[in-house]
C-alpha cells in the first residue's frame, strides 16, 4: 500500500509540474492561433470547455472502471494524453518559425525580463499580487472551510455537490464572460470576484444546503468572468515575446501561496474557531478587491493614457 501511495504522491507531482508548464505556455499560443479580435471569445471557450470536462470527466470515469475496470480507465485517459500531444504536434506544425525558435536564454535571464515587463506594466504586478494574497487569504482558506463547516452540520457527505455547483457555475461564467464587452474591464473583472462573498455569507448565516449550493454556483460564475478578462488583458497588453515570460509569473503568483493558505488554515480554526476565519476571509475578500483600484491602469486593465493637463504643462514649457 505505502508503495502504490508513493506512486500516487509522484504521479501528484509530475502532473503539477506539467501543469505549471502548459498553462502559461497555452495562454502565451491564444494570441498566435485567433485574430486579436476574437481572443475573450476563445478564453471563454477555453474555460468552459475545460471546466464541462471537469464535470463530465468524473462521470465518464466511473462509468468505465464500473463497466470495465481501473485498468482501462487509465488506458483510455493515457490516450487522451496520446491526442492532445499530437494536437499540438500539429498545431506547432502551423505556427509561423518566428513562433518555434527564438534565441534560448538563461532562466534567471527569462525571469528577470518578464520581471522587467510586469514591472513596465504596473497594473499587471498589481493583480499579480492581489491574486496571490486573495488566494491565501481567501480562495485557499475556502477549500478547507467548506468540508470543516458540513462536517459540523452532518453534511460532509454533500461535499461533492458544492463542488459540482461551483464547476457548473464556473461553466455559466465563461459562457457569460464571453458577451462582456465594457469600457473598463478590470473594474468588471475585480468586481466579479466579489461573488467568492457568497458562500462566505451563506456559511455565517447557516442556511439551508440549497442556498450553499446556489452561492458556490455565483462564486464560480465570478471565478471564471474574472480569469477570461484577466487572461484576455494580459495577452492584448504584454508583447509576444515577453507574453510566456508574465504568464509564468502571474501563474506563480496566483498559486504560490496556495499551499500556505491550505496549511494555514486549519490551524486558524483550531486556535479562533469556524466562524471568526470566515469573517477574516470575507474582510480578505474586500481588502484584495477594493485596493487595486487605487492604481492606474486597474480599471481598464491597460497603461495609463497621459493625463492631458501633464500633456498641456510639457507643451508650455518646451515653448518656454
Amino acid at each position: 500500500i505505502q508503495a502504490h501511495l508513493g506512486l500516487l504522491v509522484l504521479c501528484g507531482v509530475l502532473m503539477g509540474g506539467g501543469q505549471a508548464l502548459f498553462a502559461p505556455a497555452q495562454r502565451a499560443l491564444i494570441p498566435a492561433l485567433v485574430p486579436n479580435e476574437v481572443i475573450q471569445s476563445a478564453n471563454a471557450l477555453i474555460t468552459t470547455s475545460s471546466r464541462t470536462a471537469g464535470i463530465v470527466g468524473p462521470a465518464i470515469g466511473g462509468v468505465v472502471v464500473t463497466a470495465l475496470s481501473v485498468e482501462w480507465a487509465f488506458a483510455i485517459d493515457l490516450a487522451t494524453f496520446a491526442v492532445s500531444v499530437v494536437t499540438l504536434l500539429v498545431v506547432s506544425r502551423n505556427l509561423g518559425s518566428d513562433t518555434r525558435s527564438r534565441p534560448s536564454a538563461s532562466f534567471m535571464d527569462e525571469t528577470l525580463a518578464g520581471l522587467r515587463v510586469v514591472w513596465q506594466h504596473r497594473w499587471v504586478l498589481v493583480i499579480i499580487a492581489q491574486g496571490a494574497f486573495q488566494v491565501l487569504l481567501v480562495h485557499a482558506p475556502l477549500v478547507v472551510l467548506l468540508p470543516i463547516y458540513l462536517s459540523a452540520h452532518g453534511s460532509l457527505s454533500q461535499l461533492g455537490y458544492a463542488y459540482s455547483a461551483q464547476a457548473v457555475g464556473a461553466v455559466a461564467g465563461g459562457v457569460a464572460a464571453n458577451k462582456i464587452r465594457v469600457k473598463e474591464p478590470g473594474t468588471a473583472a475585480l468586481l466579479a470576484l466579489l461573488t467568492a462573498a457568497a458562500p462566505i455569507l451563506s456559511m455565517l448565516s447557516g442556511s439551508a444546503l440549497w442556498v450553499l449550493l446556489v452561492a458556490m454556483g455565483v462564486a464560480g460564475i465570478g471565478g471564471s468572468v474574472f480569469g477570461v478578462i484577466w487572461t484576455t488583458a494580459i495577452q492584448k497588453a504584454i508583447p509576444s515575446e515577453a507574453l510566456a515570460r508574465v504568464a509564468s509569473l502571474d501563474y506563480l503568483g496566483q498559486l504560490g501561496l496556495d499551499p500556505v493558505g491550505l496549511a494555514a488554515t486549519p490551524f486558524a480554526v483550531r486556535r479562533f474557531g469556524l466562524e471568526p476565519v470566515l469573517v477574516a476571509s470575507g474582510i480578505g475578500l474586500v481588502v484584495t478587491t477594493i485596493l487595486p483600484f487605487a492604481v492606474k491602469g486597474v480599471r481598464r486593465f491597460e497603461d495609463p493614457r497621459a493625463d492631458p493637463e501633464d500633456a498641456v504643462d510639457s507643451a508650455r514649457e518646451r515653448r518656454s
